[in-house]
């Protein structure tokens, strides 16, 4: 039942990313970043949104992910007016899906690794697109910036939890992250990685 909780706050805050992300580029548009950089209102948003269907494919599996990746495509270009519905809707296809594919193949070498691995690649992939379609890529280090931000806090909450290996190890069972019935799961070997390493 948890898991299912969890599978479904991230599908929820995975589709409302999109048209928060697109709302907020149309009401801020390119805001101060750190160190000088500058980068669209959106990059924060979309930034998050690479969390939440890196636990979307976690919890649920690939077709699921596949199916919200298109639905967010389409509301990307129904929500925006059309030179940003282009950007955003190639940008957000082009990203997801490559932060699928990263995260399936890395995910046997634990979540981690995976998660930051993946959200580089969609960061950089999802930047490029978005802003060589609006001729704006001198913002390029800044909205990497801000995407790959959200990402580090997220891995750094994530080691500070693990270092407490005792309520690692709680975490793990109280969420029932491999009951007996899933043994078999590639989810499952995941979560018993994660929490074999709160056990090291």
């Amino acid at each position: 039942m948890k898991r299912h909780i969890l599978g479904i706050t991230a599908l929820t805050l995975f589709i409302l990313s999109i048209p928060a992300a697109n709302w907020a580029f149309q009401l801020w548009g390119v805001v101060p970043i750190v160190g000088g950089l500058e980068a669209p209102a959106a990059s924060l948003v979309i930034g998050a949104a690479f969390l939440a269907r890196d636990y979307l494919h976690r919890t649920w599996g690939v077709a699921v992910c596949l199916a919200a990746i298109v639905v967010g495509t389409v509301l990307s270009f129904l929500l925006a007016s059309p030179i940003l519905a282009l950007a955003s809707a190639g940008a957000f296809l082009v990203s997801e899906t490559a932060d699928l594919t990263v995260l399936q193949w890395l995910r046997s070498k634990g979540w981690s690794r995976a998660v930051a691995a993946s959200n580089v690649v969609a960061a950089l992939l999802d930047s490029l697109v978005f802003l060589w379609v609006l001729d704006a890529l001198a913002l390029m280090p800044g909205q990497v910036a801000a995407k790959l931000g959200v990402t580090i806090l997220w891995l750094a909450a994530r080691e500070l939890v693990g270092r407490d290996r005792s309520r690692y190890l709680e975490v793990c069972e109280a969420w029932e992250l491999c009951p007996a019935h899933m043994t078999d799961s590639a989810i499952c070997r995941d979560d018993e990685l994660d929490c074999e390493a709160g056990r090291a």
